[in-house]
């Protein structure tokens, strides 16, 4: 080869080489954030998951791109991935996946307060949290915000928390803004102001809030017109998809607001341009995977349908959830259903088979209730799946006024139209078992409440709540609730034993004669594989072969997707 001929090869060469690192060199005026929230522990879908974060995390910062992973909350509970290690497993994909933050999630602390911060704990990365207070040593259980680096730029990530997570047990936490929503904005702009003082040059809340009307003031909406200094807010809670939306701050100032959905539907990319303008966008379909990622989460599904997904009972019909023509809507909390007829009998059935004790009825709240059960095979993993939360059961001997004034409550926003235009879900409705009722829904809640919302009297108006009817097992019939004698009730020690949701009525005149280690999907379980056997040998689930049906006219039609009819629903005069 002549020498004019190697000069250009080289010459070549180097103008390849220039462009190669120029493509991969890191692009030091820019900053790219990608963000989730509300996983909820999927990671055998047929979309996205930590793999897939990880994934795109490293495809960007090949390219040369600069880039962060956070997210919002709700990653280590909601199916039975999470509920079978509480949630270990799942942090330790997080860690492999390369988060670099994250706030925590209300249903982190499903796992009681101390295996929330447990499971804190074991993250490699950094969880913040600007209003989880500790009042004996008068901090914030976690650091409020977290500096990282960026394209050249420091951004600090707040964390907040939404005052509605139930913390119980322990007496030296509070949640800032429970009571009072301007605690809650105060904090957020301490940290605010925190972070700019230690030098950040953006702030971003990682906030898990939500932009639903049933959480107002503490939506991240109603958090943005408080504050000043936020550069950017990534939501959570409300399993909103929202690519994004402009709030204006204190100081008139347009802030995005995003959020990604729930259960991978989108991988949020937030990117900070070297002007400063901050963009986002929501990727929906990624198919590349981190490989160890992608192991890890394949060997702990492939161990968890091993030990859970035997099948013991057959169920012919589907036990739905969500109503067909708008999946967002969550129909147990909007009256009654099948699944929730199944699931409070469930509790009748057990906590009085296990304790020997016989109840008189039992109070299912709905929120309890995450996924319906389809048709088909039915495994200790369906039971999990619709009931995630692991709740403890309990047994309590109460009074017919408390059982009526816990009905009232649980019925205060059933027909009640939010700022959104739509009926606001209830959450705190109770489904039954053993008793039957009316809701009048034209009728307005007078309901009074305490300084944070719970339960604190009667109606000062006429009752949304009527004709109650107690089932008799001797009689056969549905007698009238007396509300001078006292029941015997089953149902979740959450709401009848610990008071939480705003049930303070059963925190007099209350007796608990069972409490202990029976959760509710065992219980749910244990049900199931009680009614009568089919030709193949495995219990089927019909109304007509469960062990209530042994109980005249009690009302069983799990068949009928709207149920027995134990609860009727007044919605227009």
């Amino acid at each position: 080869m002549s020498t004019k001929k190697i000069r250009i090869t080289v010459i070549l060469a180097a103008v390849f080489c220039a462009l190669l690192l120029g493509a991969c060199a890191p692009k030091k005026n820019t900053a790219v954030i990608l963000y989730t929230n509300d996983t909820h522990t999927y990671l055998d879908g047929e979309g996205m998951s930590f793999a897939s974060a990880a994934a795109l995390k490293k495809e960007l910062m090949e390219k040369g791109e600069n880039v962060l992973l956070v997210d919002a909350g709700d990653a280590a509970q909601g199916t039975s991935y999470g509920m079978f290690d509480e949630g270990k497993t799942v942090i330790h994909v997080m860690n492999e996946a390369g988060y670099d933050a994250a706030a925590p999630g209300n249903h982190v602390f499903d796992y009681g307060f101390q295996g929330g911060f447990e499971l804190i704990s074991r993250a490699r990365y950094p969880y913040v949290c600007c209003n989880l207070y500790d009042t004996f040593n008068e901090c914030t259980y976690l650091e409020p915000y977290v500096i990282l680096p960026a394209g050249g730029k420091k951004i600090a990530f707040v964390g907040i928390l939404t005052p509605d997570t139930k913390l119980t047990g322990f007496e030296d936490v509070r949640m800032l803004g429970a009571s009072d929503p301007e605690e809650l904005y105060s904090a957020v702009q301490s940290a605010i102001n925190g972070a700019r003082a230690d030098g950040a040059d953006y702030v971003i809340a990682i906030g898990h809030t939500g932009v639903d009307a049933e959480v107002e003031p503490w939506r991240s909406i109603d958090i943005i017109g408080k504050v000043r200094g936020l550069d950017a807010y990534i939501d959570a809670h409300s399993h909103t998809v929202m690519a994004c939306e402009m709030i204006t701050d204190a100081d008139g100032k347009e802030i995005p607001l995003t959020q990604t959905g729930t259960a991978f539907a989108n991988i949020g990319k937030m990117t900070i341009a070297a002007d400063g303008k901050i963009t986002t966008e929501l990727i929906n379909g990624y198919e590349k995977r981190d490989e160890k990622v992608a192991k890890l989460e394949t060997d702990w599904v492939r161990k968890v349908k091993n030990d859970l997904e035997t099948k013991f009972a057959f169920l012919p019909f589907d036990f739905a959830l969500l109503d067909p023509e708008d999946p967002s809507r969550r129909l147990i909390r909007f009256g009654e259903i099948a699944l929730g007829d199944f699931v409070a009998d469930a509790y009748f059935y057990d906590t009085q088979k296990i304790w020997n004790t016989e109840a008189d009825l039992a109070l299912l709240n709905s929120g309890a209730v995450k996924n319906g059960i389809p048709a088909g095979d039915v495994s200790f993993m369906s039971c999990m799946d619709a009931l995630p939360y692991g709740n403890e059961l309990c047994m309590i001997e109460t009074t017919g006024q408390n059982i009526l004034d816990a009905l009232e409550w649980g019925a205060k926003k059933i027909g009640v139209i939010g700022s959104d235009g739509k009926e606001m879900e209830s959450s705190s409705l109770l489904q039954v078992s053993g008793l039957t009722y009316t809701i009048d829904a034209t009728i307005p809640s007078t309901i009074q409440t305490d300084a944070e919302g719970n339960w604190a009297g009667p109606p000062t108006g006429e009752r949304r709540v009527r004709d109650v009817m107690v089932y008799n097992r001797h009689t056969g019939a549905y007698e009238p609730l007396d509300p001078e004698r006292y029941y015997t009730v089953s149902g979740q020690a959450y709401i009848l034993e610990i008071c939480n949701s705003g049930f303070n009525m059963f925190k007099k005149d209350t007796t608990v004669l069972q409490s202990g280690k029976l959760v509710d999907y065992t219980a749910l379980a244990r049900y199931s594989a009680a009614f009568d056997k089919n030709a193949e040998g495995f219990p089927e689930i019909t109304s007509l072969t469960g062990p209530l049906s042994a109980f005249p006219d009690y009302g069983i039609n799990y068949e009928d997707p709207e149920g027995a009819g134990r609860i009727h629903i007044i919605r227009s005069p």
